[in-house]
């Protein structure tokens, strides 16, 4: 009889244990005491989010809000005694710091340097940067290093890569602004020639390799940003300057050179547009330099290289870039097809349909003014 009583009053503590709300599941026994262990209520968030991270370029969900124990009366609960939880507001962490030495990797292997020599009088050699934005070995330069490619009969092209620069690749022209050569087809021949940034950019095709190689499947590359950069924003600028260097050192010992700069300040060609941005004076603001990459923290390119101011000392000069999210609104408008569509045709075709087109009239009028 003893042991029934047990029982009952064993089932009259569980009954009144669930009218109290207490849910418990299998809970354990402190082998001691046999004291059941309380439940925890927990005081829900009216809602849940998630939240785009842009950091990595992947979208994840937010981590629910570290809670805090808040005890209804002293820090060692009774038996019976609810243990309430609730959302304490902490401050969001800070975000990773920006590892730019791996950025800094990722820009290197893109890199080119473009460097064209002399078959005859008339022009100098010229040497430019470059950074490879397709996998099928497309590079974004300026107009004012490419136009060299529409003059086969005054100068040789080729691509380097690497540091020292190393010669490895020819390349065709895919693209360049009829606009820029019908304005600036008369600095051709200047010493220091002048401009505004506008249309200056165009895109080449690494098509063959050099000394018996073979072209690889795929070309290490970055992608161009679409978004318009940002003031303050930090981004890495990478390529060849040559500006204080002689001819031999040129050829033989040119180094790329990055360092980290600030979007310091936003300029635009129309009203409200982000088209060209500075980061100020750098070692990179010299002759060289131009079609260089700045790389933002997403490891996307955000613009090239294209004009600097004159001071003597390039820490006292401002470096200008032609911005990526004018660069793909230009080539649509004059194009009427997004650079990503285009760049997944047939590029060699649109190689010889260029040749067949605009090439004759770009090229005369480059021509004309050498031959004056």
């Amino acid at each position: 009889m003893s042991g029934f009583r047990a029982l009952l009053i064993a089932l009259v503590i569980v009954l009144a244990a669930y009218a109290g709300g207490l849910l418990t599941v299998n809970p354990p026994q402190d082998k001691k005491t046999s004291v059941p262990v309380i439940k925890e209520e927990i005081k829900e968030s009216e809602s849940a989010s998630t939240t785009p991270t842009k950091d990595t370029g992947h979208s994840t969900s937010t981590k629910e809000t570290p809670l805090s124990v808040v005890k209804k009366s002293s820090e060692t609960p009774t038996v019976g005694e609810t243990i309430v939880l609730v959302k304490k507001d902490l401050p969001a962490p800070p975000p990773p710091p920006v590892d730019f030495e791996k950025i800094n990797e990722y820009a290197r292997d893109a890199l080119v340097n473009i460097i064209c020599v002399p078959k005859s009088g008339g022009l100098d050699s010229v040497s430019g940067s470059g950074i490879i934005i397709d996998k099928k070995g497309v590079i974004l330069t300026n107009a004012h290093i490419a136009q060299y490619f529409l003059l086969s009969d005054f100068l040789a092209c080729i691509i380097r890569t690497g540091s020292p620069a190393t010669a490895r690749y020819e390349a065709v022209l895919l693209y360049i602004p009829n606009k820029w050569i019908e304005e600036n087809a008369s600095n051709i021949v200047a010493e220091n020639p002048q401009g505004t940034g506008e249309s200056d950019y165009a895109f080449l095709l690494i098509s063959k390799a050099l000394n018996g190689g073979v072209l690889p499947q795929e070309f290490p590359f970055l992608l161009l940003e679409e978004a318009d950069v940002q003031k303050s924003n930090q981004a890495l600028v990478a390529g060849y300057p040559a500006g204080f260097l002689g001819g031999l050192t040129i050829f033989n010992n040119l180094y790329a050179i990055s360092s980290v700069v600030t979007i310091r300040d936003v300029f635009t060609f129309v009203t409200d547009t982000i088209d060209i941005f500075s980061v100020g004076g750098n070692l990179l603001a010299q002759k060289g330099a131009s079609g260089g990459a700045i790389v933002n923290k997403d490891s996307k390119v955000v613009g090239i290289v294209t004009t600097a101011t004159s001071e003597a000392q390039t820490a006292d000069r401002d470096l200008r870039a032609v911005s990526s999210s004018y660069i793909l609104r230009n080539f649509f408008e004059y194009k009427n097809i997004s650079l990503n569509k285009f760049l997944e045709k047939d590029l060699l075709a649109e190689v010889s349909l260029f040749k067949e087109g605009e090439f004759p009239h770009l090229s005369s009028l480059l021509e004309n003014e050498i031959l004056k």
